[in-house]
């Protein structure tokens, strides 16, 4: 059973909530080996931040400026330190590196909000930690928004999830995992899907995420390796009243 918009707004009279919008997360794998991997642009498994740090922005092209035929500017959406909301716009300096003026634990989402007239960004665009050095988002070349399935339920808020799509080109079979993190508990499966070539939708009626938890998709090939995966899942981010 898929929720509807009527079972969603019943959930929300019930909790005391509101609902305020659909959201989709989308990612893909273009190297998933025999061990899981998080289904990102970037590969292998995403090191959460124990702490909110700013993030090194720089693209591989020198077009991704102002007056440059790439991005020109990007919206960064993720959270801060106490799980909260915390959204950054910034001009981009080509592969001139920027430092975010706030500090994130997470992000969630990445994208371009204007560019030359190339319309979309020239160069691959990476988020790293100032820090850890690790990297948290990129925006490849050409996607115009990162395509990664990991995302964190910012503080007052609460996901309830609909859908859960995952798909290869590859006649092998694959493993994936629906996994959530409540309050760095630990990680917990919530879904496990065999899948081959073509597309597999299962529903997700009946899981929801409360505020401070992590949620990703990660695959494993279970014949050879090299495969590409790609994942999307969908959920309402409701406010939770106080």
């Amino acid at each position: 059973m898929i929720l509807d918009e009527r079972e969603i707004k019943r959930l929300a009279y019930d909790w005391g909530e509101s609902a305020n919008r659909a959201v989709n997360k989308c990612g893909y794998n273009p190297d998933i080996d025999g061990s899981h991997e998080d289904i990102w642009t970037t590969g292998g498994t995403l090191t959460r931040l124990s702490s909110a740090e700013t993030m090194s922005v720089v693209s591989t092209s020198t077009a991704d400026d102002t007056g440059g035929t790439g991005a020109i500017t990007i919206q960064i959406e993720g959270i801060d330190n106490d799980w909260v909301v915390l959204n950054e716009s910034l001009t981009l300096n080509g592969t001139g590196a920027l430092t975010t003026t706030g500090s994130f634990l997470r992000i969630n989402r990445m994208f371009i909000t204007s560019s030359g007239s190339g319309q979309t960004n020239a160069g691959t665009i990476t988020a790293t930690a100032s820090s850890a050095g690790t990297v948290q988002a990129a925006i490849e070349t050409g996607s115009g928004q990162t395509e990664k399935t990991q995302y964190a339920v910012p503080k007052g808020f609460r996901a309830v999830f609909t859908e859960l799509q995952v798909n290869t080109n590859d006649n092998a079979g694959l493993e994936g995992l629906f996994l959530m993190n409540e309050n760095n508990k630990g990680w917990r499966v919530k879904r496990r899907v065999f899948f081959s070539a073509g597309d597999i939708r299962i529903s997700l009626y009946g899981e929801y995420a409360d505020e401070k938890t992590d949620v990703k998709v990660t695959a494993k090939s279970l014949a050879g390796s090299n495969k590409l995966v790609a994942a999307d899942w969908t959920f309402y981010l409701m406010r939770k009243h106080s």
